[in-house]
């Protein structure tokens, strides 16, 4: 179980970077059941990234939000803000551990800075205050 303070644990760890003539392979920490919740384009739902799975159950859910709130502490004690946290870029380890991933769009704030002025992320999954 996380403590507070072991937020990077609900972060997906770049171990290494390897550029390899025109390749640049990033080595990551694995997460076996990858993004919490997928697209399905066809019937215009989520699904969970689960097998036989539809619906994550109740205590499913407070574990995945509780990692999360850990992860977002230890990014924003960091100076880093995420700036596309949707369900495609939260993953499932495979002891159920969730982890953000996908920092494309991440930046991070200068000491003494703590807001920013460009939006940029998901637009169904941004916030309100971001459209004003």
């Amino acid at each position: 179980m996380a403590q507070m303070g072991d937020g990077d644990g609900c972060v997906i760890r770049l171990h290494e970077v390897i550029d390899c003539d025109d390749k640049l392979i990033l080595v990551l920490d694995f997460a076996q059941f990858g993004e919490i919740m997928s697209w399905n384009e066809d019937n215009c739902t989520f699904e969970t990234c689960l097998e036989n799975k539809k619906f994550f159950k109740e205590e499913d859910i407070q574990r995945i939000m509780r990692d999360c709130l850990i992860g977002l502490d230890y990014l924003h004690t960091n100076n880093m803000v995420h700036r596309d946290i949707k369900p495609q870029n939260i993953m499932l380890d495979e002891i159920g551990k969730s982890k953000y991933g996908d920092f494309g769009t991440s930046i991070v704030l200068p000491d003494g800075i703590d807001e920013f002025s460009d939006f940029v992320g998901t637009q169904a999954f941004l916030s309100p205050e971001c459209f004003s």
